[in-house]
């Protein structure tokens, strides 16, 4: 995160910025499904 003003935020000419998102909210809630099911089945 920049911030506005900071000198330390501040790109020289060579530099260059890199801006990704990457979401895995579906890969995510497959893992906590499964761990549910686990969970579940130790508990018989």
């Amino acid at each position: 995160m920049d911030f506005k003003g900071s000198p330390a935020s501040t790109m020289g000419e060579r530099l260059v910025k890199v801006i990704a998102w990457y979401g895995n909210e579906w890969g995510y809630s497959c893992r906590v499904a499964d761990l549910a099911a686990y969970i579940a089945s130790r508990a018989r």
